[in-house]
């Protein structure tokens, strides 16, 4: 019978466990991506609105931009994920 310390570790099943906590670390960002970009657009659109009196088209303009901003986080992320994964085989 051998012992934990007898045994070394596999690189290539370390490897394939390093790869798959990078991507469940990038994939568990997009839901913060989908949150924060339209919430920081809309309370600047929100200060914006009051200090300017352009209510409300300052806060659409920037919740929009902030729905764009996520969109284009979260492709980027996916693409970022595709590339770890082309890059494994």
């Amino acid at each position: 019978m051998t012992s934990p310390d007898d045994r070394s570790p596999d690189p290539e099943r370390e490897r394939e466990r390093f790869r798959q906590v990078r991507v469940y670390a990038l994939l568990s960002s997009i839901p913060g991506f989908l949150v924060v970009p339209p919430v920081v657009g809309a309370l600047a659109g929100t200060w914006l609105d009051k200090r300017f009196g352009t209510a409300p088209w300052l806060v659409l303009l920037f919740l929009f931009l902030g729905f764009g901003a996520s969109v284009r986080l979260i492709i980027r992320t996916l693409r970022r994920v595709g590339q770890i994964q082309e890059g494994d085989k």
